[in-house]
């Protein structure tokens, strides 16, 4: 690929397919790029660099309609903590890591793993799934409605993936007032949620955000402020974990050894979903701006700029990793910034990696020998400049194993 043929297809226009190498070619020759594409953008490459402002929040704006590249074609509300700075970030992230955290997610990890052995139990016998339509993307749905919302209507669940699907997906597909009225139904749908939990609190993150002091004064979040942070919620749910789970599946097909290595050693599945979540990342950027002028590799970004810190590069570069483009079971370190690093960094990645976890070790209990259908092999699709790789189909087929011991979802799911 050359780089003038490819400085008009960086993001958001690249083809997905070519993402690995669009990244090679940025870190060798054009660390610090830019693009006149969506009224101009630089995109920052290098791991160091990606460090330096992801971990420097007192230097670059985030989360604002005006730093989205490309520009967002409908309105949203604001998604804390994410998308916030200063200590109201602070005091968000705190409660959501709370709940997030590895210890308070022991308690759902039997939950979990019914929600997902369940669903897999539903086509194992039947030698051959479409993985993505049929696990990827229903059980980070599921859990994060019944577990973190508190809804397990079947039927709500179907919507809020229809709308997420829209608005993510869909969005270069679909004409901007078919999207401004999915967003304006969903976050309806929101605002009723947090309605209900304000005059019902439950053990949900909606309460507990209703619930949240500010300031040790009584300052509350307003209804917007939610709304937004349950928006976050179902967007890393439904699509990153989705997507992540296929890039896993896929890894199990593609690299040599790796399901039976896996199913002979589980303590190895972590280190496997590390190595893919390194290689694939489902998120491939995010947006800052700096309030100043700075400065990369010698050359100069203005001040108001907007800047994208590219994962993908960072995850890729030899700097910081001995053959990065490989896949590989004995890396001593592995640092990867797929789900951020500084205070930014994804509230959800230690109930990501869990979910991921035993989605792999159910998937080995129930079946082995996982490969393409014939000639098939998955479908992606690219939205935004967000997301790279989002896996829309994964049709395998495999060799059903005995039935594992029951593991059924709880009474009540959405499945």
């Amino acid at each position: 690929m050359d780089l003038d043929e490819y400085r008009d297809h960086l993001p958001p226009l690249l083809p997905p397919e070519d993402a690995h190498a669009a990244s090679r070619l940025l870190l060798e020759r054009r660390p610090v790029a830019h693009s006149d594409q969506d009224g101009g953008f630089w995109i920052v490459n290098r791991y160091a660099d990606f460090v330096r402002v992801m971990q420097d929040s007192a230097s670059y704006e985030t989360g604002t309609r005006g730093v989205y590249v490309p520009t967002l074609p409908v309105d949203r509300p604001a998604m804390p903590p994410l998308e916030y700075n200063g200590p109201r970030h602070h005091k968000i992230k705190e409660v959501m890591s709370r709940y997030f955290s590895p210890k308070s997610l022991a308690r759902f990890e039997d939950r979990f793993r019914g929600i997902i052995g369940g669903m897999i139990d539903e086509f194992a016998a039947d030698g051959h799934c479409d993985l993505a339509q049929q696990l990827s993307k229903r059980y980070p749905a599921q859990i994060i409605c019944e577990v973190l919302l508190g809804v397990s209507d079947p039927a709500e669940v179907r919507q809020l993936s229809r709308w997420v699907r829209e608005l993510t997906y869909d969005m270069t597909r679909l004409e901007p007032a078919v999207l401004k009225a999915s967003q304006a139904q969903w976050r309806d749908w929101c605002a009723r949620l947090v309605q209900a939990r304000r005059a019902e609190p439950q053990d949900d993150i909606v309460s507990q955000l209703l619930a949240l002091d500010l300031d040790d004064a009584g300052e509350r979040l307003d209804d917007g402020e939610i709304v937004g942070a349950i928006q976050l919620l179902l967007f890393a749910g439904f699509g990153t974990t989705s997507d992540a789970t296929s890039n896993v599946v896929i890894r199990l097909i593609e690299e040599p050894g790796l399901e039976d290595l896996l199913r002979a050693d589980p303590t190895k599945i972590s280190i496997a979903i590390e190595e893919t979540l390194r290689l694939d990342p489902p998120v491939t950027t995010r947006p800052r701006r700096p309030f100043d002028d700075v400065e990369f590799d010698g050359q100069t970004i203005p001040a108001g700029s907007r800047i994208l810190c590219n994962y993908l590069a960072a995850n890729l570069d030899p700097d910081e990793w001995d053959d990065p483009d490989a896949f590989r079971m004995d890396r001593k370190r592995n640092r990867a910034v797929t789900f951020g690093i500084g205070e930014h960094r994804c509230s959800g990645s230690h109930m990501a990696r869990i979910e991921l976890r035993i989605m792999v070790e159910e998937l080995l209990k129930r079946v082995t020998d996982i490969r393409w259908a014939g000639d098939a092999h998955e479908e992606r699709v690219s939205f935004l400049a967000t997301v790279w790789r989002g896996v829309d189909s994964l049709p395998v087929v495999f060799t059903p194993l005995a039935p594992a011991a029951a593991v059924t979802a709880p009474a009540g799911s959405a499945g």
